[in-house]
């Protein structure tokens, strides 16, 4: 369908806050060192369903990108969820840039989530009891330096089925 681009086969688009390529490796081998799926570091700002043409997605996103002034998150610390997607993370702290860029996201495209905005920064994906293995492999492994995320880039993931984390594009 032209309409969409090209973009039909994906249902799903999600935009990932990350860092630069030095932080995000120290993050990757965090993720890289359990048996759970394989992921790019990142804080989830939205996800929403394509229903637009790609030039109206781009430029909302350009007009997102323009607001962008690079920031630090903070985290409060690791903690272990109930969830797949939200089995071993860092919690961040919801500062005036993050919620001014979740604003922006959310005016550009509705957003699919009912949750309230929860940002955090992954590392397992799981269920139990594997998560409370990985919890506690990963809280060994943490540092200090762990606590601090240089925000930089805007990454836009196409999903055509967000539950396969293998095939996120």
């Amino acid at each position: 369908n032209a309409e969409y681009g090209g973009l039909m086969s994906f249902k799903r688009v999600s935009l990932f806050l990350t860092s630069s390529f030095l932080k995000q490796q120290e993050y990757q081998k965090l993720i890289d060192s359990g048996e759970g799926p394989t992921f790019e570091p990142h804080i989830t700002l939205s996800h929403f369903e394509i229903k637009s043409n790609i030039e109206d997605i781009t430029n909302k996103l350009k007009e997102i990108a323009l607001h962008i002034v690079p920031f630090t998150v903070q985290f409060n610390g690791l903690k272990e969820g109930t969830t797949f997607f939200r089995s071993v993370y860092l919690e961040a702290k919801k500062t005036s840039e993050l919620l001014q860029l979740k604003k922006l996201s959310d005016e550009a495209f509705p957003n699919i989530d009912k949750e309230e905005f929860y940002p955090h920064l992954s590392l397992y994906y799981g269920d139990a009891p594997a998560r409370h293995k990985h919890f506690d492999m990963i809280s060994k492994a943490l540092n200090e330096s762990h606590l601090i995320y240089p925000v930089q880039y805007i990454d836009v993931i196409l999903m055509e089925d967000y539950m396969k984390v293998e095939n996120w594009t």
